[in-house]
């Protein structure tokens, strides 16, 4: 059985404070120890001070996502938001740790163990997603009724995809009497979101001829909506944006087509950070578990 002696936090969100505290209650005779996330002190959050952190820790949690541009991983010194890249940093790692981080890219899992230490994605499962689903919707729905110049209730609004996220927001806008339509490329999910009492149309139809909406969500992490897509949108539309990925022209498109947009992804760390740093917990707990050669109940 493996001992873990020192458990290091780097970067993250408001999720990692909770995430930090959990740990310490459940792993009490281990160094817990948090750098360049929001709550962290500005003095800790160099490059170098993260590299001897990193050397001497057994465990290593990275953000969620990891990174979102292929090559870095967003970290925080002195309350401002910088790029640690990746690659170097893993490489000059010694071997032997156990390496876990939300969405990590295959490559990177990859050149971890290469490195000599084990990957894991502490995002990667089916109750984890479910789970998360539940607070982005509501933060999605906070955003709707704050920013919305009319009421919920009898407001067309559109939903790019209807998977967990998708599903959880549709559902809850179409209990709060919103007209939803949802747009998906499977005939399948068509079928569901009608059942369940949304209206449906193919994906292309969105990119050709997109329906009347005062608010658009997008929750598919590809770059799904066009310049000539955005232009045939209403003036009046909100494009809200809830996928996480590098889809960062987006917003420069948009605003071209005279379109307001609100970059809303990583909204359980904002708007229900105990909640979602909950759920997280369990699947790391999990994976040091495993990792350590314990049954976890």
């Amino acid at each position: 059985m493996k001992t873990i002696h020192k458990i290091l936090l780097i970067g993250g969100d408001k999720r990692t404070a909770v995430i930090e505290h959990n740990l310490r209650k459940a792993c009490p005779e281990t160094e817990i120890l948090s750098l360049c996330a929001e709550h962290s002190p500005p003095e800790s959050a160099s490059s170098e001070e993260i590299h001897r952190q990193a050397e001497d820790a057994d465990v290593l949690i990275l953000p969620l996502p990891l990174c979102t541009d292929g090559e870095n991983m967003t970290v925080t010194a002195e309350g401002i938001r910088k790029k640690l890249p990746l690659r170097p940093f893993l490489e000059t790692l010694p071997p032997g740790k156990l390496i876990l981080g939300g969405q990590i890219p295959y490559f990177f899992k990859r050149l971890i163990e290469e490195c000599g230490s084990v990957p894991g994605d502490y995002f990667d499962s089916e109750s984890v997603q479910l789970r998360n689903a539940v607070p982005t919707a509501e933060g999605a729905l906070g955003i709707a009724v704050t920013e919305l110049p009319v009421t919920v209730a009898g407001c067309p609004i559109v939903i790019t995809g209807y998977g967990r996220c998708g599903y959880a927001l549709a559902s809850r806008l179409h209990l709060l009497g919103a007209d939803v339509t949802v747009a998906v490329r499977r005939r399948e999910a068509q079928i569901m979101a009608e059942v369940d009492g949304c209206r449906s149309i193919p994906l292309r139809q969105l990119q050709t001829d997109p329906p009347r909406c005062r608010m658009l969500f997008n929750t598919i992490p590809a770059p799904i909506l066009t310049a000539d897509t955005l232009r045939k949108l209403p003036d009046d539309c909100i494009l809200t944006e809830l996928a996480s990925g590098d889809i960062s022209g987006l917003e420069a498109e948009a605003r071209k087509a005279g379109l307001r947009y609100i970059r809303a992804a990583g909204l359980p760390g904002k708007t229900a950070p105990e909640t979602a740093g909950n759920i997280l917990t369990e699947s790391i707990l999990e994976w040091i578990g495993n990792y350590r050669g314990e049954a976890y109940v």
